[in-house]
C-alpha cells in the first residue's frame, strides 16, 4: 500500500518542478519508477481477496494517469515549474 501512497503524493505533485542532469533526464527515471510502483502496487491489490476488480481498474487508471502526467508535463517543458515541482517532490519523498 506504500506504493499507492506514493502515487497519490505524486498526483498532487504534478500540480507543483526538474534539473536534467547526465544524458537522460532526471524526470526519466521518476517517470520509470511510478510505473514500477503503479504495477507493484497493483500486483499487492490483486492478491488481495478484499479488493474488488473495479478498485484495481480504477487504481490502475489512476496510477498510469499519474505517471502519464510526469512523462507529458516534463516532455512538454523540462526546466518548467510545473516538472521541476515533480522532480523536487520525488527527492522530498525519497
Amino acid at each position: 500500500m506504500r506504493n499507492v501512497k506514493w502515487i497519490l503524493v505524486l498526483s498532487v505533485s504534478v500540480m507543483l518542478s526538474l534539473t536534467g542532469c547526465g544524458s537522460e533526464p532526471e524526470w526519466v527515471s521518476i517517470y520509470n519508477e511510478c510505473q514500477d510502483g503503479v504495477n507493484e502496487g497493483l500486483a499487492e491489490m490483486k492478491q488481495s481477496p478484499d479488493t474488488p476488480e473495479a478498485m484495481g481498474d480504477m487504481m490502475e487508471s489512476m496510477g498510469l494517469a499519474a505517471c502519464g502526467m510526469i512523462k507529458t508535463t516534463c516532455e512538454k517543458d523540462p526546466e518548467g515549474t510545473m516538472c521541476q515541482a515533480i522532480v523536487n517532490s520525488y527527492k522530498e519523498e525519497k
